[in-house]
């Protein structure tokens, strides 16, 4: 359906046939029908397309970016490790080449407020 009248015009048929007048409609939740899951779907299709734009610094291999990131951010009041990312890894999707890099947040030290022993 991709009119309000042609919903309308079903829908009547539908009441129509169902022994107690009942009908039961449903949002069509599959993505070429779904706005919201478009966007998210192009999204997507953007980030692959962009790490699929970088290529390994020792291979090559078109897939290079983050493949995870490590926490342990210390606390600026006791020095304990936080779960504020430390470092991203940067690596590639064929060999076993890895690179760290400081994370896009900046932050040298955690805030307290972040600490499990400061801030319990």
């Amino acid at each position: 359906m991709n009119s309000q009248q042609e919903l309308e015009k079903a829908f009547e048929e539908c009441m129509k046939q169902s022994a107690n007048g009942n009908v039961w409609v449903e949002t069509d939740m599959r993505a070429q029908f779904n706005p919201s899951r478009m966007a998210v779907i192009k999204e997507l299709g953007e980030k692959l397309s962009d790490r699929l734009a970088v290529h390994c610094p020792a291979c090559d291999t078109p897939g290079w970016g983050k493949v995870r990131a490590e926490s342990g951010l210390l606390c600026t009041w006791c020095n304990s490790e936080t779960k504020i990312t430390k470092h991203e890894i940067f690596g590639c999707t064929r060999c076993t080449y890895e690179e760290t890099h400081e994370p896009p947040h900046g932050l040298q030290y955690a805030d307290p407020g972040n600490c499990e022993f400061c801030n319990p």
